[in-house]
């Protein structure tokens, strides 16, 4: 069995509620925005990620 077989056997959707948005991560990738049509993961790095997110926090307390 193919490793993307086994990831659809065992993926189960997550529907958001209201303003919650799913994120993804593993231990490479702080973000996954998708995968390749091979099964690899792309996205954003942990340290990419976390200085998205000191950014918007620093833009949001400035306002």
């Amino acid at each position: 069995m193919s490793k993307k077989s086994k990831r659809k056997k065992h993926f189960k959707p997550y529907i958001p509620k209201g303003d919650e948005f799913p994120i993804e991560s593993d231990h490479y990738f702080g973000f996954i925005m998708g995968y390749t049509s091979g099964g690899a993961a792309y996205g954003l790095t942990h340290k990419e990620w976390k200085k998205i997110q000191e950014e918007d926090k620093n833009n949001s307390t400035k306002t």
